[in-house]
């Protein structure tokens, strides 16, 4: 009886978690990125409430992902966001590459349309391949010049480009005249 009792207490304090935890979410105004789908059948993370992609794109971006997925050891996945709805870049990417668990090897891109912000939030082992420095320059070389002509599609996919060269090439430099990310506005 006592176990039934210890069963029950932590059933519905994991449900009232859960509970404050969307109420919490929802009070901010911050959607939950949403796994569509067919990003979890192919173990790849691809998000567009903005709508920027149409489905040809979608499907083409979740391709490229999966033979990435596996051809490496990373876990790639692309976020495009109307608005930060009052958060970080950084925050977003942090909760949204934990909430899709991502993990060590994990690879994500971020875009917020509304305040032309932009990020790639790396596990781990991830950053010890891709700095700070290469990811910034990844962003102005090969993802900005696209989302300044509301490219979605070219922008991402490049950028997973620019992301698998590094991977393939650990050694290789970043740009001489790469920024970071927050002073690289698309």
């Amino acid at each position: 009886m006592r176990a039934l009792r210890w069963l029950v207490s932590e059933f519905t304090f994991s449900v009232g978690v859960m509970i404050l935890g969307a109420t919490a979410l929802a009070q901010t105004g911050c959607t939950q990125p949403k796994t569509s789908h067919e990003a979890v059948r192919h173990a790849v993370h691809l998000d567009d409430p903005s709508a920027k992609l149409t489905a040809e794109q979608r499907a083409q971006l979740i391709a490229k992902l999966e033979r990435a997925r596996t051809t490496t050891t990373s876990t790639f996945g692309a976020l495009i966001v109307p608005s930060l709805q009052g958060e970080t870049v950084e925050q977003v990417a942090e909760r949204t590459f934990n909430l899709w668990q991502l993990g060590d090897n994990g690879i994500l891109v971020v875009v917020a349309i509304q305040e032309r912000k932009s990020r790639i939030e790396t596990g781990n082992a991830v950053q010890r391949l891709i700095t700070d420095d290469q990811a910034s320059a990844i962003i102005v070389e090969h993802l900005n010049p696209h989302l300044r002509q509301g490219d979605f599609f070219g922008g991402l996919d490049e950028t997973f480009d620019a992301v698998r060269a590094i991977l393939a090439e650990p050694g290789k430099a970043a740009s001489p005249h790469a920024t970071r990310y927050e002073e690289a506005p698309h």
